[in-house]
């Protein structure tokens, strides 16, 4: 829910999350989210797998 209306409301959202054995955090505004990945809009256009996701704020 909160990353449907981060999408459509143009909000920044912050996601923490797992991958390659440590914990990361990004923030931004999303571009996309399908089925299994969340797209941001930053520098890297950094994908976050949903499994990998810890907590969403």
């Amino acid at each position: 829910m909160k990353l449907q209306l981060a999408i459509h409301g143009n909000l920044t959202v912050e996601v923490k999350y797992f991958k390659g054995h440590d914990f990361h955090e990004v923030r931004g505004k999303l571009l996309s989210v399908n089925n299994d990945r969340l797209m941001f809009d930053n520098e890297d256009r950094t994908r976050v797998r949903f499994s990998d996701v810890m907590m969403c704020l």
